[in-house]
């Protein structure tokens, strides 16, 4: 059962393709990054992997910045005690980013929000993850399809 605040709850929520990406776009994207942000994604053993986690953080600030009317550059993160990243500024915005392959995704809530994607070419068994962690009703809303 839904109640009120999530029907009201103002959620962004945006997926990207990652070959969709320009290469203008990524060169413009690295200059939103901190210094921090920049070494991480030097670590990245595979190209791909870098190219990944710098349009995921280029589309984070991007997102929070609009929704927050600050330059995406000037945002300021930390990290939590399990390492997921935080805005530094005192508002309630929460986020979550997931990624698989070639897909990132991204959501930003008023309050908390997770979100996950996962290929379809991977041999998960989808039911029993969804038996393990899902609700009831969302087990039902899945097996509609």
């Amino acid at each position: 059962m839904l109640n009120d605040s999530l029907i009201q709850a103002d959620i962004t929520l945006v997926i990207t393709r990652c070959e969709e990406v320009s290469d203008s776009l990524l060169n413009s994207y690295k200059a939103l990054l901190s210094d921090d942000e920049r070494q991480r994604n030097n670590r990245y053993r595979f190209a791909a992997d870098r190219r990944k986690d710098l349009i995921a953080r280029a589309l984070l600030r991007t997102q929070l910045g609009e929704r927050l009317n600050l330059a995406p550059e000037s945002l300021v993160f930390e990290r939590g005690e399990h390492g997921k990243p935080a805005l530094v500024l005192d508002n309630s915005l929460q986020f979550n980013l997931s990624h698989s392959d070639d897909w990132v995704v991204l959501a930003i809530a008023d309050n908390r929000i997770g979100v996950d994607i996962e290929s379809t070419a991977r041999k998960n068994d989808v039911m029993a993850i969804a038996d393990r962690y899902f609700f009831g009703s969302e087990i039902a809303e899945l097996t509609s399809f």
